[in-house]
């Protein structure tokens, strides 16, 4: 049962985007921002070798490129 109201019970496999934008670990952080502005979406993965190794998201790019981040 929901606790978010009356919504309609969809599988998730109904939701999700079964084609997302992919980039691989070298992408430049101005080529990674183009599939989520072209596209519906808040996050492209990161594919290197047919293996997911990591999720970016915009927040993740902007907080890339914002003067004054702090170094990891």
């Amino acid at each position: 049962m929901s606790h978010f109201g009356s919504f309609a019970p969809v599988p998730i496999g109904e939701a999700i985007i079964t084609k997302p934008p992919v980039v691989a670990p070298t992408t430049l952080l101005s080529e990674a921002i183009l599939p989520l502005v072209c596209h519906p979406v808040g996050c492209t993965l990161v594919m290197e070798q047919q293996q997911i190794v990591g999720i970016v998201t915009k927040a993740d790019i902007v907080g890339a490129i914002a003067p004054g981040r702090s170094q990891l």
